[in-house]
């Protein structure tokens, strides 16, 4: 009855209450009725009727100092004084290992602890050299061959630099269509705009966009669960799309779906929107019609 909204909510059973008690300080129901001085029952309904997932059993209340690793208290010294691991560690008087996890968990940004570059390029530099080997006619692979790093950090870089990018990003057939800039493309989509405005993310136009700094992203953390859904699952953007528009990186992303419960692809092949954006690469020998229906390509 409380899932389906034929129940009102608890007067006593404030929302902002119930997240603080049990999704921040991850009390048991047993002790959150104790605090709001309702039964055990009347708790559990109206975590339903809130829409609060109930913890399983197996799941245990951190205890000691890792009750103190909060996801408030983690970004206030991480995000907002700048603490580093090993900082925060010892400020909560927990593991390094814990508060990455947390971290992750948490879905906050991940900064490079030693602030070290990873390659012996500049991010500046390497983007312009990148740039100037792809656009002579270069592969990503045979990029990252010429300056020492991964094909995976060229596209990266490529992306960042507002580079356009050839369709099959090498040497097959569908390789040589024009050129298309990642960031216009996803912009340009009213559907994601849309649920970007709609979960309050900032979208800014191409020219005011830019990858997200160590302490920056596009929309308050947490990642609302429902707006990770509606990307990855409705609209079929790859992780490294939803990272760029909400200003996150690809691992705290992924770690962000998981944690919201959201089932990943196979790595393997396109993900659907750059399927639909790239009709007939690369989608199992099928493309689109101007309708969007799948139709089978012609034999070679």
């Amino acid at each position: 009855m409380a899932e389906a909204g034929l129940l009102g909510a608890d007067p006593k059973a404030d929302t902002h209450q119930l997240v603080e008690l049990y999704v921040h300080r991850r009390l048991t129901t047993r002790e959150v009725a104790a605090e709001l001085g309702i039964s055990k029952g009347q708790v559990i309904q109206a975590l339903t009727a809130a829409g609060i997932p109930r913890r399983p059993r197996s799941v245990r209340r951190p205890r000691g100092a890792r009750a103190a690793v909060t996801d408030t208290a983690l970004a206030e010294v991480y995000h907002r004084q700048g603490m580093t691991i090993a900082e925060a560690a010892t400020h909560f008087g927990v593991s390094d290992e814990y508060v990455r996890r947390r971290v992750a968990e948490a879905g906050l940004t991940r900064r490079p602890g030693t602030f070290a570059p990873r390659s012996a390029w500049s991010p500046d530099v390497l983007q312009a050299q990148a740039g100037k080997l792809y656009e002579m006619g270069m592969t990503m692979r045979e990029v990252g061959a010429r300056l020492g790093v991964s094909t995976t950090t060229v596209s990266m870089v490529l992306h960042a630099a507002k580079v356009p990018v050839r369709p099959g990003g090498g040497t097959r057939p569908e390789a040589q269509g024009p050129p298309r800039t990642l960031i216009s493309d996803l912009y340009a989509d009213p559907e994601i705009v849309a649920a970007l405005r709609r979960h309050q993310v900032e979208v800014p136009n191409e020219a005011e966009w830019d990858v997200t700094g160590p302490f920056q992203t596009y929309l308050p953390l947490p990642v609302p669960a429902t707006l990770l859904r509606e990307l990855y699952d409705d609209i079929g953007l790859s992780i490294h799309h939803i990272a760029l528009l909400i200003g996150l990186g690809d691992m705290a992303t992924r770690n962000r779906l998981i944690q919201a419960g959201v089932p990943l692809r196979p790595s393997r092949g396109r993900c659907p929107w750059n399927r639909r954006r790239y009709p007939g690469c690369e989608d199992g020998g099928r493309a689109r019609n101007p309708a969007g229906h799948s139709v089978p390509l012609p034999a070679p």
